[in-house]
């Protein structure tokens, strides 16, 4: 539970709330995991990476995480 006066941030921000995540879902997306040397597809999001040393770095509303080489992304798009 989080106090309504702490502003805290949102889950992969607006684009992708719930609603948003369970329809893609249904509409074919799919969770992947891929190298942080990758480039991401245009049509994929980064939800979360896990960095070299282990730490998860979110993606939220008010920070962008870009994947590094030796990090490990998990993305949602087509599959």
């Amino acid at each position: 539970m989080v106090a309504p006066y702490t502003g805290g941030d949102i889950l992969f921000g607006n684009a992708l709330v719930r609603h948003r995540l369970a329809a893609r879902y249904e509409q074919g997306a799919r969770f992947h995991v891929q190298a942080g040397s990758q480039p991401v597809p245009s049509d994929f999001d980064v939800l979360f990476v896990v960095r070299a040393d282990g730490q998860l770095a979110p993606v939220t509303g008010k920070q962008k995480i870009t994947p590094l080489p030796g990090d490990t992304a998990v993305v949602m798009g087509s599959p």
